[in-house]
């Protein structure tokens, strides 16, 4: 096989796109002698079996990807969206007023409140596989029955039902707390447990609207509500007197001030895996 003469950048521009392996059929040559060459002429080598099959220019892909997903382009040019990616990082394109916060117009169609109330509506008693957001099954019960429909509407009627106050104390719902100033979000107990009695999960009936410090003491004390109300005044009185105690005159300890703040923000949050109900849910 007679070789075929080639200069140097024309051998540069064929591996841009094909392997040592390829140049050297295409050329009549040893492959190793190809590869020895361009490292002489400074060009990097890339990693066996590493060839470049997507090589738009810098102003191409740019335009392109202004108007289209990397998906769609790696579907436009048959290469995977990685592909894609990388060569947009390489350019370092970014979409236009991307560092304004700017960002591609998903298309899609723009549904009005009232079909979305409807499509909601639609998926009511859809359970496991006939609901679109099935996940397989992965859920844990609780979780899920905590973050079902049912009790968002069980948790907005308990409020109303109360009057959105504690049954204990007497805060009102997103009251700002004299301590700390967080906002004081209701939790909703269930009287009867939820656990034990599940056909009362969800009747209004079966709740108590409680604080966030209220429903701690609720739980933690075990004398009934003889022994909550014996709690609940012993933690006011000792309030109390760390209120009066920070605000004296003789004392000025930020330190021991900045904990008690933090403390009581820390009563004020919402129980771990308890979702809050937004104010347009509730009835």
């Amino acid at each position: 096989m007679s070789k075929t003469p080639i200069s140097d950048e024309e051998l540069k521009r064929l591996y841009e796109t094909l392997s040592t392996q390829k140049i050297g059929a295409l050329l009549g040559r040893n492959p190793e002698g190809i590869r020895k060459r361009l490292h002489k002429l400074g060009v990097k080598m890339r990693p066996r079996g590493s060839v470049r099959t997507f090589t738009p220019s810098r102003e191409e892909l740019e335009a392109e990807y202004q108007t289209h997903s990397m998906r769609q382009i790696a579907d436009k040019y048959g290469v995977g969206e990685t592909v894609v990616w990388k060569r947009l990082k390489e350019f370092g394109i970014k979409l236009h007023d991307y560092e304004n916060g700017g960002h591609r117009v998903r298309p899609g169609r723009i549904f009005s409140e009232e079909h979305r109330r409807k499509i909601g509506l639609s998926m009511r008693g859809r359970v496991g596989p006939l609901n679109r957001n099935w996940k397989g099954g992965k859920t844990a019960e609780n979780i899920r029955l905590r973050g079902s429909i049912e009790y968002r509407e069980w948790k907005s009627a308990a409020l109303a039902l109360h009057g959105f106050r504690c049954q204990e104390c007497g805060v009102v719902d997103r009251a700002t707390c004299d301590c700390c100033g967080t906002q004081i979000v209701l939790h909703v107990h269930h009287v009867k447990s939820f656990a034990q009695f599940p056909e009362s999960r969800f009747d209004p009936q079966n709740s108590e609207v409680l604080c966030p410090k209220c429903h701690r003491l609720r739980h933690r004390s075990p004398q009934g509500i003889t022994g909550r109300a014996t709690a609940i005044a012993r933690s006011s009185a000792r309030a109390s007197r760390s209120a009066a105690f920070l605000t004296s005159s003789t004392v000025d300890t930020p330190k021991l001030k900045a904990n008690v703040t933090a403390l009581c923000m820390f009563a004020n949050q919402p129980r771990q895996g308890e979702r809050e109900t937004p104010p347009n849910q509730r009835l």
